[in-house]
């Protein structure tokens, strides 16, 4: 797929997403509605709704700072929030966030470090946010498993896979990294039995290459892994950072809920049923778990929002989804520009360095080429 095509792609996904949000106020909103729940508003906590964002942004690029220097291939902090910011952009427009943590492998091979490292780094910036979310969005269906039935006990089965999956995810990424033998074993068979059927087979398509690129990628994720995590100090703050991250993320609810002029529900309440949200969301196939999301908002939420609900599911997506892809991209964009100006100007550079060290030298006159050169006399040695 060419990139016009990519682009055009994740444009029309945006679209249809935005279309259906507005779709969805349409039918659900009126003049009067929009205009109390305008009113009731409190300025001081969408700002503060926008500061949960930033801080979000900014926990991520220092996880990626430290974590990166960890590894042996350190970054700026200005590079470590562009890799951060370029893998929450594709993450959002690809369908179950496939594309983050693959674009940001190569952007910082395309930085210099390797591909092992790169991955190594990425894998545990990842693991770091999964331990975090998992740890978060447990206790929030543990504490109010009671109040997820009483909203809606279909909703149950769906929270409880996705709960599944982002333990399986993490438990995976941790054994890679523990247990190289036995994961190189398990992930052998598995790429042997999908190679083995037919439709595969019958294409002329072997498992060899992708046998060795799995054993290769666990063998130096291990190594890289094993170097990375000598000082428990660092780790510690590594994954502070990574609780920090998801506490931001997760509060920008309750901060919406504020916004609106709302009070009475505490603020762990609705954090921790936001980390469950999320969870619950996250494995649906579409990007930023567009549906899933608002649905999850709606259905959850609508005994502690009350009349302002579809305003507040709003303004929270557009926060958490939408804010998130305006400001990716434009740090997509200026990272393009400024690496096409490194290019443009690196061969003029090159070039001018080149045509310096090539410069004839000066020949010496002929009164420096017929001057006689003083014959050396050692001084005297006073007794």
């Amino acid at each position: 797929m060419t990139k016009n095509k990519k682009r055009k792609y994740i444009i029309l996904l945006l679209l249809v997403c935005a279309v259906a949000l507005a779709v969805y106020l349409l039918m659900e909103l009126d003049q009067e509605q929009v205009t109390e729940a305008f009113q009731s508003m409190n300025p001081w906590w969408i700002i503060l709704l926008v500061g949960c964002m930033v801080l979000y942004y900014v926990f991520d690029g220092v996880k990626f700072f430290l974590v990166s220097k960890s590894f042996g291939c350190p970054m700026s902090m200005v590079d470590s929030m562009v890799t951060s910011m370029l893998g929450f952009f594709y993450s959002a427009v690809t369908p179950l966030a496939a594309g983050g943590q693959p674009f940001q492998i190569v952007h910082l091979h395309n930085k210099g470090a390797s591909i092992s490292k790169a991955t190594s780094v990425v894998c545990m910036t990842y693991l770091y946010w999964k331990i975090a979310l998992v740890a978060v969005g447990l206790a929030g269906f543990i504490a109010y498993y009671d109040l997820l039935v009483d909203v809606g006990a279909a909703w149950i089965p769906f929270l409880l896979f996705g709960m599944f999956l982002q333990v399986l995810s993490l438990v995976v990424v941790l054994l890679t990294a523990l247990l190289p033998t036995t994961m190189k074993t398990v992930g052998d068979t598995i790429i042997k039995r999908i190679f083995s059927l037919e439709i595969l087979s019958s294409h002329g398509l072997n498992a060899t290459k992708q046998l060795e690129k799995w054993d290769n990628f666990v063998d130096e994720y291990h190594t890289a892994f094993s170097d990375g995590t000598r000082d428990i100090k660092v780790i510690f703050v590594q994954v502070l950072c990574a609780f920090l991250e998801v506490i931001a993320y997760m509060s920008v609810a309750y901060c919406t809920y504020r916004g609106f002029g709302m009070k009475g529900e505490p603020y762990y309440k609705i954090t921790l049923i936001q980390a469950v949200l999320y969870i619950g969301a996250s494995f649906v196939p579409t990007p930023g778990a567009s549906g899933a999301s608002e649905g999850g908002f709606v259905l959850i939420y609508k005994t502690i929002f009350g009349r302002h609900l579809t305003m507040c599911m709003l303004v929270w997506r557009l926060a958490t989804y939408y804010l998130t892809i305006l400001v990716g991209y434009l740090v997509l964009v200026i990272d393009k520009l400024v690496l096409k100006s490194k290019q443009e100007n690196g061969p003029a550079d090159a070039a001018a360095l080149t045509s310096e060290e090539q410069k004839p030298q000066e020949e010496p006159t002929p009164d420096e080429e017929q001057k006689p050169q003083e014959e050396y006399k050692p001084k005297p040695v006073e007794n």
